[in-house]
């Protein structure tokens, strides 16, 4: 028994993922790192940079590959190549029994490590959105085209691939002609705990001193999660009535955004906060929480916001969304890139307050599918842990 024991926990688990900054996956990787239990594995986790947003537990090995991105291509390609032989140097010295990747660039170049140098060493990926939307629909360019056909020429050479919802493996198995044995969904984790004590921490922003209400919404501040879409059906809302915006997050776009808040005439009631490592505060204390993506894998910061109890309204960017929200019943839908819609959404919401107590209620029954505990289980089943 204490043979077995010992065994179990001589066990090595790598994760890599290109940073835990600010973000969904990001934050994701960093829960899990925190509920793997350090007696039953040991976990190193790889880093392409050493910008950091979320943290990791004090016996979480790190190791960095830390390149700098640059804009020239010839430098891209070099930097790709030699990540690869950065990798393969570090999965020689650490000896996982399986790594775990986040998101395709990194699960692409995962695989081809192991494909040239560890064929011993089972790799698990992590599928974060539809790789049909984010690859093709919004988001067209050469270099997704050549991560599109890495895609199906490399996939179904890992042991095992997580997508993050049943559209997510659908998507793959349906487009990409990924092995159904190969796929199994898992959706994204809350910490339902931490983030209800989280919540219960004050706030010093002079906005929530006050009676008028917040629309609130949180993420990366680039184009598919539709924040000018979000700024122009504040915009026509705002002729209605007095409320604000608070947007939490950073991101390529935040200049475009806070221009476009300034031709809109919205500026002085649209605050740009930042990336907020604790942004469940402000979610709990909020109106209702909008999310205004034109695609998503599966979005944490719904469940986060449902957890919160903040009332929400979602764009129907794929089914997957209707694995978590059910329309009119424990949140509300709208068309992807209608701002008209999702105004309407936004001023019969902020003007109905049994519509959102109702809505919080049945939100906070749904959510203990997606608790960390759970989730945690189903990731150890998959890992072999």
């Amino acid at each position: 028994r204490q043979l077995l024991v010992s065994v179990k926990q001589n066990k090595k688990l790598m994760f890599v993922i290109p940073s835990l900054e600010g973000g969904g996956a990001e934050r994701v990787a960093a829960n899990l790192l925190k509920e793997f239990n350090a007696t039953d594995v040991s976990i190193t986790l790889v880093l392409f940079s050493k910008k950091r947003g979320y943290g990791w537990p004090d016996n979480v090995k790190v190791r960095y590959i830390n390149i700098e991105p640059h804009k020239n291509l010839i430098y891209t390609i070099f930097k790709f190549f030699l990540i690869i032989f950065s990798l393969t140097k570090i999965i020689k010295e650490e000896k996982p029994f399986n790594i775990l990747s986040f998101m395709d660039y990194t699960n692409i170049i995962v695989i081809l490590c192991n494909m040239l140098f560890h064929k011993k060493t089972k790799i698990t990926i992590s599928v974060r959105t539809a790789p049909t939307l984010h690859l093709h629909r919004y988001s067209k360019n050469f270099l997704n085209s050549v991560i599109s056909l890495l895609i199906r020429l490399l996939y179904n050479r890992a042991d095992k691939i997580i997508a993050v919802s049943e559209f997510s493996r659908l998507d793959l198995i349906g487009n990409f002609g990924i092995e159904q044995k190969k796929v199994v969904t898992i959706y994204n984790p809350a910490d339902i705990n931490r983030i209800n004590i989280l919540a219960e921490e004050e706030i010093s922003h002079q906005w929530f001193k006050e009676k008028v209400p917040i629309i609130i919404s949180v993420g990366r501040l680039s184009r598919e999660k539709g924040f000018d879409y979000l700024l122009k059906a504040f915009a026509i809302v705002k002729e209605k009535m007095d409320v604000r915006l608070l947007i939490l997050g950073e991101g390529e776009e935040e200049g475009d955004l806070k221009r476009l808040s300034r031709e809109l005439g919205i500026d002085k009631d649209v605050y740009f906060h930042g990336f907020q490592e604790n942004p469940y505060k402000y979610m709990k204390r909020s109106t209702i929480y909008v999310l205004s993506s034109l695609y998503e894998g599966f979005p944490n910061v719904l469940i986060e916001a449902m957890t919160c109890g903040v009332p929400v309204i979602s764009t129907i960017y794929n089914p997957c969304t209707n694995e978590i929200i059910e329309h009119e019943k424990n949140g509300l839908l709208v068309p992807v890139a209608d701002e008209k819609a999702l105004a309407e959404s936004m001023f019969r919401l902020l003007n109905d307050e049994e519509l959102r107590r109702s809505m919080s209620e049945e939100a906070k029954k749904n959510i203990r599918k997606f608790s960390i505990e759970r989730i945690t289980d189903q990731y150890k089943a998959v890992l072999g842990i």
